[in-house]
């Protein structure tokens, strides 16, 4: 038999690994889960994963309005039709490389709003706020707006130390850390401390330090355990951006193409003359990215900050109630009896009105419409022709074809509203500390010797 080993334990506790004396590991206090005012007082920040739930609420609580994270399953021209538009920036996780180090702007061009990451694992807050900040009248929230409007003559550097330093956006990214997250970051960032200092002075090398940029790209990364990390792509004015929080400075990728506006739509999101189709400008370069990887291994991700679909459903389903209201007064004009038409009879129209089957005619708290969201619906000049039939026939089917597709947008609204508390779910339990649970129970296992023979069958 060979002889017992012991681990010492951070608490100073021997503990005897092949379980002839277990007494001692009922007497280590379980790790609390760590409290509110622990996560506003840790200096750190703890790692987001590449999940929309998290993004989506994160967003929400900055104050930020009219934006939703989605995430891309491909660059098939088909998997991007299907993203709600417009797309205002991409977020892309890879593992990390620096890479085109020489292709940087000079400087920030005053534009662009960019922020350097100085702290680590702060890279999905500061690639969220990348691109929020360049949106055009997005509404930011009173807090953000104020430190954009601050931040806005600063350099990358200095804007990045105010994102590290911006307790609000801080504690709602250091909501998702749990204890054991917290305690490893710190070991980690001081084991990194020590190896600094135990390293032996150089003398001032005289390689230049473009040439050791290039030696060190050119090398292959074999590192498996290399970071993952978070950068954002974006349309800025004419151009398309990366903004890689670990660059000194933006990389303007090239001209975005223009895209024909919706000109029978004043209110649509190609209307502006600056809407671009930026896509297709940034697909080949995040395929050249992915391809980087070999077959089979799956170390990216890519998200979409897009306009909340529930902006167009709820516009939609505004003109649609607009159109309806019309079509009736219309038909009350040329035939008052018309109710008496519908497929049901007089039955049929008192169904349209109850609760159960939700035929709108005006404001809606229940769907999010306002009077105001009636009164100033745009009507699209197809419906319109066809409001000013003089057919009664005409008019009913017409009415009738409303009906139908206001049952669709209500749908799509309650839909949209259910992945807004689905996505605050998944935050909810990301955010509860599993840790003391799972310890306690790892601790019964161990009390009453099932932990150690799952050990020993593991490793036979």
């Amino acid at each position: 038999m060979p002889p017992k080993k012991k681990v010492k334990t951070s608490d100073n506790v021997s503990v005897i690994q092949n379980g002839a004396d277990r007494s001692s590991a009922s007497n280590i206090p379980p790790l609390q889960a760590a409290t509110d005012e622990e996560k506003r007082a840790w200096q750190g920040f703890c790692e987001v994963e590449s999940e929309p739930a998290f993004f989506n609420v994160m967003l929400k609580e900055f104050g930020v309005r009219g934006v939703k994270v989605q995430e891309v399953f491909g660059l098939d021209d088909e998997l991007l039709a299907v993203l709600p538009k417009p797309v205002y920036g991409l977020i892309f996780l890879f593992r990390y490389r620096e890479v085109d180090v020489d292709k940087q702007e000079a400087s920030c061009p005053p534009q662009v709003w960019f922020a350097n990451q100085v702290v680590g694992n702060a890279c999905a807050t500061v690639a969220l706020l990348n691109i929020v900040n360049n949106v055009p009248c997005l509404e930011l929230g009173d807090h953000l707006q104020s430190f954009k409007d601050f931040t806005q003559d600063f350099t990358p550097a200095l804007r990045g130390h105010q994102v590290a330093n911006f307790q609000f956006v801080k504690n709602i990214h250091n909501s998702f850390a749990r204890k054991m997250d917290m305690l490893n970051i710190d070991l980690g960032m001081k084991q990194d401390y020590d190896a600094r200092n135990k390293r032996p002075k150089r003398g001032k090398s005289t390689t230049p330090a473009k040439s050791k940029r290039a030696a060190k790209e050119s090398e292959p990364d074999d590192d498996d355990d290399s970071a993952f990390h978070f950068i954002a792509y974006m349309p800025i004015g004419d151009s398309v951006w990366k903004l890689d929080g670990l660059d000194r400075q933006p990389q303007n990728l090239g001209s975005s193409e223009p895209q024909p506006p919706d000109i029978s739509n004043p209110n649509s999101e190609h209307s502006n003359r600056d809407s671009t189709d930026w896509l297709s400008t940034i697909k080949p370069v995040l395929k050249t990215r992915m391809a980087e990887y070999e077959e089979g291994q799956i170390e990216f991700g890519l998200l979409a900050l897009v306009k909340d679909p529930t902006i167009h459903h709820r516009a939609q389903l505004g003109a649609n109630i607009a159109s309806l209201l019309a079509a009736e007064a219309r038909l009350d004009l040329l035939n008052p009896d018309w109710r008496a038409f519908l497929s049901s009879g007089a039955a049929a129209a008192v169904a349209e009105n109850t609760a159960a089957t939700g035929v709108l005619r005006g404001a809606s708290a229940v769907y999010g419409i306002s009077s105001a969201d009636v009164d100033t619906a745009f009507i699209p000049d197809s419906i319109k022709n066809k409001l000013l039939a003089a057919c009664p026939t005409a008019l009913m089917a017409a009415r009738g074809e409303l009906v139908t597709s206001q049952a669709g947008l209500r749908l799509a609204v309650k839909e949209e509203e259910e992945c807004v508390r689905q996505d605050e779910e998944k935050a909810a339990c990301r955010r509860r500390d599993y840790g003391p649970f799972i310890q306690t129970w790892l601790r019964m296992l161990a009390d009453n010797g099932t932990l150690q023979e799952m050990v020993r069958e593991q490793l036979a």
